[in-house]
């Protein structure tokens, strides 16, 4: 392509072709049956990755021994009767035109031995990682059995039709508490020194290339530092890299980090800079000598077309990006750059909750891992449906229900589309987050959506409109809280203050320590001198390892903001803000501005008048219950996904009564 010559340029790594420099990075999806084969679900996911235009797709780690298993719905390539279902992938992947290769893992300490059917883990040292099961430390009889069990890993790679296989070495997985000088603490030949700590990574690889011959590409994961007390820096990996292309590596991955790492880098979030690790790949290609992949935070196609230009790397990593859209590779070649539906790197549906839930999801990309259950083709029962609020779920009710086919209103009260979500963009390291909104805005105009800003619905606009079916989008509204005041201390509400419709003084109180209430804290400490946040729960409602959570921490520590728990409002009395803790009552004395954080309530006015106009509708986002952008997009998606069959007014509310 004209404008990325670099990215659109293809690349031959032995018997490997690439059409381009896209590479989709190897994530968990937590997709694969229970006893390690490929399920319908993962062959659909990578299905449509490969639709997509993605030069490369690396599957998810995929565990070659059974005690390297790290969760129960992991794909396995520990044993010859699992690869029949792992040829499905590059049978799905290769009429595309993209190439596929799989990632090898051995978890080492970083499982469960829940998981592992009661046996305790295992790593090169019984170190366990944060908050993780001590692990026991291996046996040099079972160092040689993994050595082969990668070995053989690769060679069903190779059978089962892939083009290349990639040794995860990189993120406190089991190779790489090997080579860190901090996990590795071994006083026998795979540790004491740099040849020690690296012997195990070598002989794994000079095995697998002894495995497959000297014509399958084999790749490797590495973190060009740890990013933890006492972790390695880039310049230690610079004299582990040459001597893996010597075993046999062909590929460089350059990632960063593990899971003990203190900012979370390794899946990084927002407040973590773009590019983060081009200077780090860049000096491990030059170690290195062969061809590299860089990750982290690169789908600006301008700054990765200048990264191969600079020649830091020779290919591009994208992980999240490819949950949220697909299709990005394709819109960028064919210069359709307003359709790309970039990452948040919100880290919420494919981090956070991915830990909790059945599979992993994308906060932004309702579709994600749901490609059996989304069906996008037209309708041939076509519904007129107005969407009321034009906040993320009415947003995604509109563009999904037009896509369908349905002809669609959105109705929106202010003289913008985003609704909370333009707040929710204010604060600090989160302004990328707009971009959701122009990517819904155009894609409502190319579907010939009807928009109407700055118009509120009646019950005359109601009775006389052609509509089948209403979509309540309405949100919430601020939270209010009964409390003794003398009005000395003016309150307002956090969403007027992101919104700069209020400016709090020099000397605040924030009630409530949710995201909001310290989002806004952080984002007061540019004007504010004195800034205390109170929150009634004894403990806080964000984590500290939350990966938003731990920059605010860090960054309202730095600025001095006091964090009181298990503190209740009590009352405002002479321009002091008194809360009790346990049975005592503390003030905080001098404020001039109370920051209400406290949550918000539903905002479902209009339902009693559909009702009473016999109009069906569905209540979605936080007009149903007050959560985040995750729910509020699935519902509106949803909202479309049931309307596809529904021919009659009365089977369509049926079908919306069973989500």
């Amino acid at each position: 392509m004209e404008k990325f010559p670099h990215l659109f340029s293809p690349l031959a790594i032995k018997s490997l072709k690439l059409k381009n420099r896209f590479v989709m990075s190897p994530m968990e999806t937590k997709q694969a049956n229970p006893d390690g084969s490929v399920s319908d679900g993962v062959v659909a996911y990578y299905r449509r990755r490969a639709m997509g235009g993605v030069g490369l797709i690396m599957v998810e780690a995929s565990y070659v021994h059974p005690t390297g298993k790290g969760f129960p719905t992991q794909i396995g390539i520990d044993r010859d009767e699992l690869i029949p279902g792992l040829s499905r992938i590059p049978e799905a992947v290769h009429p595309f035109g993209t190439k596929v290769a799989v990632q090898l893992i051995h978890h080492g300490r970083q499982t469960e031995s829940q998981v592992l059917g009661g046996v305790q883990p295992v790593s090169a040292s019984p170190l366990p990682y944060v908050g993780g099961e001590v692990p026991r430390a291996l046996e040099e009889a079972e160092i040689e059995e993994l050595i082969q069990a990668f070995a053989t890993a690769c060679q069903r790679a190779k059978l089962a039709g892939f083009d290349a296989a990639e040794i995860h070495s990189a993120h406190g997985y089991l190779i790489q508490t090997f080579l860190s000088p901090h996990s590795n603490q071994r006083t026998d030949r795979y540790g004491n020194d740099l040849e020690g700590r690296m012997r195990f990574a070598v002989e794994v690889i000079r095995r697998s290339r002894e495995t497959v011959g000297p014509d399958f590409p084999l790749f490797t994961r590495v973190s060009h530092r740890e990013d933890h007390d006492g972790g390695y820096e880039v310049d230690y990996m610079e004299q582990v890299v040459p001597r893996l292309i010597e075993a046999g590596i062909d590929v460089l991955d350059v990632s960063v980090g593990n899971y003990n790492s203190v900012s979370g880098i390794t899946i990084p979030a927002m407040d973590h800079p773009m590019g983060l690790n081009v200077e780090g790949a860049s000096r491990l290609r030059r170690a290195a000598g062969v061809p590299t992949i860089v990750v982290g935070r690169l789908n600006d196609p301008a700054m990765a077309e200048q990264v191969l230009a600079d020649h830091k790397a020779d290919l591009i990593a994208l992980g999240r990006q490819m949950l949220a859209d697909p299709d990005y590779v394709t819109k960028i070649e064919t210069g359709r750059l307003e359709d790309i539906r970039y990452c948040l790197a919100c880290n919420d549906g494919c981090l956070v909750r991915m830990v909790r839930e059945d599979r992993v999801s994308c906060s932004i990309n309702p579709e994600c891992t749901r490609e059996l259950e989304f069906d996008t083709t037209p309708t041939s029962r076509a519904q007129r449906i107005w969407v009321v609020g034009g906040g993320p779920a009415g947003l995604a009710a509109a563009y999904y229900s037009a896509l369908k086919g349905h002809a669609v209103v959105l109705w929106e009260k202010e003289d913008q589309l985003g609704g909370q979500w333009i707040a929710a963009c204010k604060p600090r390291n989160k302004g990328h987050m707009r971009r959701l909104i122009d990517f819904y805005k155009t894609q409502l105009d190319k579907l010939g959506v009807e928009v109407k800003l700055g118009a509120s619905l009646d019950r005359e606009t109601l009775a006389g409109g052609d509509v089948d079916f209403a979509v309540l989008a309405t949100g919430a509204i601020p939270s209010q809280i009964p409390i003794s005041s003398d009005d000395t201390v003016p309150m307002v509400q956090a969403v007027d203050v992101l919104l700069d419709q209020a400016k709090p003084g020099q000397h605040v109180v924030v009630v409530g320590a949710s995201l909001t209430g310290l989002e806004v804290a952080d984002y007061l400490t540019e004007t504010s001198e004195n800034i205390t946040i109170i929150e009634a729960l004894e403990k806080a409602p964000v984590g500290r390892r939350h990966p938003h959570g731990r920059f605010l921490y860090a960054r309202l520590a730095a600025s001095k903001v006091a964090l009181h728990l298990n503190a209740r409002l009590e009352k405002i009395e002479k321009g002091g803000v008194f809360y009790s803790s346990g049975d005592k009552i503390q003030a905080v004395e001098n404020v001039d501005t109370l920051v209400l954080a406290i949550g918000s309530r539903s905002n479902d006015s209009l339902k009693s008048l559909l009702d009473d106009l016999n109009i069906p509708y569905r209540i979605i986002g936080d007009a149903s219950k007050p959560r985040n952008l995750h729910e509020a997009i699935r519902e509106g998606a949803l909202i479309a996904d049931v309307t596809r069959d529904a021919g009659r007014t009365g089977d369509l509310c049926q079908r919306l009564g069973e989500l």
